[in-house]
């Protein structure tokens, strides 16, 4: 198997990039844009589109957002059905989009359409059905929200988008590579930290990369798009960059603990190499195997309630 002709750059990058700041991965993500093109990356749709530039607005109309929402009757049965959860608390049930928009804000209906978008955009990627996967994404990214929220390290619903993300670029280096499956599964059986290196090698790009340049394009802020590209970087070096830096490093270990986390709430072991993760995300975020303990405790409930 050869490596694709991706940017020569690309090709060279090191086995653990050292530098968080936003100026180098976006170098990187402007220089991939054309080759990964090839992967058959999914436009932002335009309805997401439409909606992130109303939101943009200094004075949002939040009835035309109800209205751009109604077109669509899909999303709008979806989001009537996330607000009326458990999680969310409400103590009558909300029958109308506008009472949707109304209880979670513009920003939590940005947020959960593009987490909507995502995953009717990858449902389906050439003979690959990804319920499975997007089962997992949403139990990790329930996990991540609710760990961003109880450590003050991120926004509950755009932690959650960012978990949805976060692995995105897998199910199209499914889509591009007919050997990607069985390899990527091996790789996680042997527990490789250094898997994006490897992909690199193999593939010519990797798929964090690509899940960043998805959520770039369908115009996901910075501090979602940065810590997707950015995800298996685990050099504690970078951690002294700056605020950007700490914070997608903090955002990037929350992600760990709600991989260890899940894991265990599959009843799946935690091998040597997550024992090596849970390590790294206790220390980058400060916290004591008793605090983590507890923190599991809650996700499992919630998970069970969800």
């Amino acid at each position: 198997m050869h490596a694709r002709r991706w940017p020569s750059r690309l090709r060279a990058l090191p086995d653990v990039a050292t530098d968080y700041h936003p100026m180098f991965v976006n170098l990187e993500l402007c220089e991939a844009t054309h080759s990964v093109q090839q992967l058959g990356i999914p436009p932002c749709p335009p309805l997401l589109a439409d909606l992130i530039q109303e939101l943009a607005q200094p004075q949002p109309d939040r009835s035309w957002v109800v209205q751009l929402i109604e077109q669509d009757a899909k999303l709008a049965q979806a989001l009537l059905e996330a607000v009326n959860s458990p999680l969310c608390g409400l103590r009558h049930k909300v029958t109308a989009v506008r009472g949707a928009v109304t209880f979670g804000g513009l920003k939590y209906c940005a947020n959960f359409v593009a987490g909507f978008m995502l995953r009717r955009a990858l449902t389906v990627v050439g003979r690959f059905e990804l319920e499975a996967f997007w089962e997992r994404a949403a139990e990790r990214s329930l996990a991540i929200a609710y760990l961003a929220r109880e450590l003050d390290v991120a926004d509950f619903d755009e932690a959650h988008t960012f978990g949805l993300f976060r692995n995105c670029g897998i199910p199209l280096m499914l889509l591009k590579h007919s050997d990607y499956g069985a390899w990527l599964a091996n790789e996680q059986e042997q527990g490789r930290l250094e898997i994006t290196t490897r992909e690199r090698a193999r593939y010519g790009i990797d798929h964090a990369l690509i899940g960043g340049l998805l959520a770039r394009s369908w115009c996901l802020p910075m501090d979602m798009w940065l810590p997707v590209s950015l995800h298996h970087v685990r050099d504690e070096s970078a951690q002294a960059g700056g605020p950007q830096s700490r914070s997608t490093r903090r955002l990037i270990a929350i992600g760990v603990l709600a991989d260890c986390i899940t894991r265990l709430h599959r009843r799946q072991r935690l091998s040597e190499f997550w024992e090596r993760e849970e390590a790294f995300a206790l220390q980058a975020l400060g916290l004591l195997p008793s605090q983590l303990a507890a923190l599991s405790t809650d996700i499992g409930l919630l998970l069970e309630a969800s």
